[in-house]
Formats: C-alpha cells, structure tokens, sequence
C-alpha cells in the first residue's frame, strides 16, 4: 500500500470531532477511518514525519485528560455537544451508522497507539524486560498462565511501563 495519505488535516479533524448530520455522513466519515487505520497499520513508517505528528497529535488529544481550566471546558462542552448528537443520532434512528462509526474510530485510535508504541524502543526494551521477568516469575512459582491471564499480564505491564 502506497504511504500517501489523500486525508487532509480538516478531514482527519472531522474523523476525530465528527458532527455528522446524516446516516450516510457517519458511514463516509467511518469508510475514512477505516482506509486511516488501514493507511497507518501498514505504512506508519513510510508517513512523512509532518503527518505522523499530526495524526499523534489527535490520538494523544484523544487519550489524555485535559491539563488546564480553558480545556477542561472545551472537553465539558465537547463531551455535552456529543451527548446531544448522540440523543439526535437514537431520534433519526441512526444507531447502526453511529457504531459502525464507533468501531471505525476505535480501530483508527488503536492503530495509532500502536504504531506509536512500536516506534518507540525504549518502551519497546521495557517492555520485553518487564515479560521476560513476568514469565521468569511464573516459571519459578511452577504454575501455568491461561491466553487471559498471560493476555492481562502483559496489558498491566504495558499499562505500567510509563506510569
């Protein structure tokens, strides 16, 4: 897949603050994230950096509480403004393109952090370090982990390496 992003800055925004009036807007507006997700999952490193930083922008505005009071209040308003357009969206009966947005999203967010995540050799190292002790642990307790609890272990530590 060719690393061209045909997404400009102001359809990347809509993707992430989407304020969609229509069924037919959501599921367009789900089709970009799809093809964004789709673009980052396998051309991350092929990005030009601008786009790359711009794209880290959005998922970390996503993912990090608010700091100071100006943007605690846009983040209360924002949060009362998607309240109302989810209330619109039940009353237009467009549940069904509101999830399959909601999925979109979710995805392109999670393709986002990881590739992220992945760039990053120090978390990398840290996290390699923190399995190897976990297993090494459990190895020495002589007990077997179940796909969960293996699955869950390594979340915390993930979870945990930059807390």
């Amino acid at each position: 897949m060719s690393a061209t992003l045909a997404i400009d800055f102001h359809e990347i925004r809509q993707i992430f603050k989407a304020k969609a009036s229509n069924s037919s807007r959501l599921l367009e507006l789900a089709r970009q994230a799809k093809y964004l997700a789709t673009v980052v999952e396998e051309s991350w490193e092929e990005l030009p950096s601008e786009k790359q930083e711009l794209l880290r922008i959005f998922a970390y505005a996503i993912i990090e509480p608010p700091k100071d009071l100006k943007s605690r209040l846009i983040a209360i308003l924002d949060r009362l403004s998607a309240a109302w357009n989810i209330s619109l969206i039940i009353l237009k009966g467009e549940v069904y393109a509101f999830g399959v947005y909601s999925q979109a999203y979710q995805h392109l967010i999670d393709a986002l952090l990881n590739s992220i995540e992945n760039e990053s050799e120090a978390y990398q190292f840290k996290l390699r370090k923190a399995i190897e002790e976990s297993i090494s642990e459990e190895v020495d307790k002589g007990q077997a982990m179940t796909v969960e609890e293996a699955s869950d272990r390594i979340r915390s530590i993930s979870n945990s390496i930059f807390e």
